[in-house]
């Protein structure tokens, strides 16, 4: 197995953890799919140390995932020690580790004398993964090699999309529509909204949408220091899935990718209730992920960085909706005064820290707002002086 393709694999698992967690609590404990959350790279105490996976489900403990899949014995149970020798979070009592071609028994039992005795320890094969597939997504491999992965990856679209709608699979709608939402999305706008696929993205004009922009802080310099541009594909593939992650499990829209990036849309195509607070708490979570983004790369390079992490911007306004192509619903962008604000205020942002504009302050409950400090004005190119508050990077 290659470098390049271990780590494709890997994130590929991490996504993959994720939704077969949700459908197992979907089925064993009879809650909403919307109400199982999932979150990547999730910052612990333990400096430079994140959980890959924290699942919450109501009225239970969350726990936590780790993905070690191809890893030695010796290399798993350093890793796992080196972020669970303490608890970080009390409301877990959990701990998952996914692997491949290690003994269970063995694993778990050397893992006992390194991680916290409040976690209960539980093992992941292959064997065990292959079988919730099949159970989940009604597809039977015989592992989870790279030959299989295109398949598995195209059968998994398909799930979803028969899970969604009585329509026939269009691949090109299929992928776009899943590719901007999540799949507990997707079906509560088709029966909140009764929106056949087509009509999931309508021409015209919708007002008070939410715009979650983050991008790498220093991320030329990142670039320009990593001799190995095979790092850089890797750094950045994870930063990818991650984040997109981040937004579909705030229920938001992913909207694009511009060099290093996010953008993240919420209250399209209608603002359920909510809708600007989970901006905010993606916002945080991409914080996260970029911590971990430039932690993991400046392990992988000589040169110490000046900054690391990540900065956010959020406006909210009208933004119009219009296809990229003639009558392609496949194929859509957006336009409104309210990008360029938001990236304004991004640029503004310092490593770790979230610019909001005013208008998105206020429409915040006093709960979040109180997390925010007001700015001086700010001169914006192109767009005018703007009010903003700040919220600073924690240490």
């Amino acid at each position: 197995m290659n470098a390049a393709f271990s780590g494709e694999l890997r994130l590929l698992l991490e996504e993959l953890c994720c939704e077969l967690c949700r459908l197992r609590h979907v089925a064993e404990d009879h809650v909403a799919p919307g109400d199982v959350a999932t979150l990547r790279e999730v910052k612990l105490v333990t400096p430079g140390a994140f959980a890959d996976i924290v699942v919450t489900r109501p009225g239970r403990p969350a726990y936590f995932v780790e993905i070690k899949y191809g890893l030695s014995l010796e290399e798993t149970i350093r890793s796992i020690g080196r972020k669970y020798a303490i608890n970080h979070r009390p409301t877990c009592n959990q701990l998952v580790v996914v692997v491949h071609n290690l003994n269970p028994a063995v694993l778990k039992e050397r893992l006992r004398h390194c991680v916290c005795p409040s976690l209960e320890i539980e093992i992941w094969d292959e064997p065990r993964l292959l079988a919730d597939i099949k159970r989940y997504y009604g597809m039977e491999i015989t592992g989870l090699a790279e030959a299989n992965m295109a398949m598995l990856h195209r059968s998994i679209l398909q799930a979803d999309w028969r899970r969604l709608f009585d329509e026939d699979y269009y691949e090109v709608l299929a992928s776009a529509l899943l590719w901007h939402f999540n799949t507990w999305t997707l079906k509560r706008l088709r029966d909140d909204l009764h929106l056949p696929p087509a009509e999931m993205f309508q021409p015209g004009t919708y007002p008070d949408i939410a715009i979650v922009m983050g991008d790498i802080s220093s991320f030329s310099a990142y670039v320009r220091d990593t001799p190995d541009k095979r790092v850089v594909q890797q750094v950045l593939t994870a930063f990818y899935s991650q984040s997109r992650h981040a937004v579909h499990q705030y229920g938001g829209m992913f909207y694009q990718f511009v060099g290093d990036e996010v953008i993240g849309l919420f209250g399209f195509p209608d603002r359920k209730a909510g809708y600007v607070e989970d901006a905010v708490n993606c916002a945080k979570a991409l914080l996260d992920i970029g911590a971990s983004t430039s932690e993991h790369w400046e392990r992988r390079i000589d040169r110490v960085q000046d900054k690391h992490g990540l900065h956010a911007g959020i406006a909210i306004g009208e933004l119009g909706l219009l296809p990229l192509r003639p009558f392609a619903r496949s194929h859509i962008g957006f336009i409104g005064d309210s990008l360029n604000v938001s990236a304004r205020l991004m640029a503004d942002a310092g490593p770790g820290e979230i610019v909001v504009s005013n208008a998105f302050y206020h429409s915040l409950q006093e709960e979040l707002q109180a997390e925010f400090v007001e700015n001086q004005p700010l001169v914006a190119r192109n767009v005018g002086t703007l009010r903003s508050w700040r919220r600073l990077a924690e240490h």
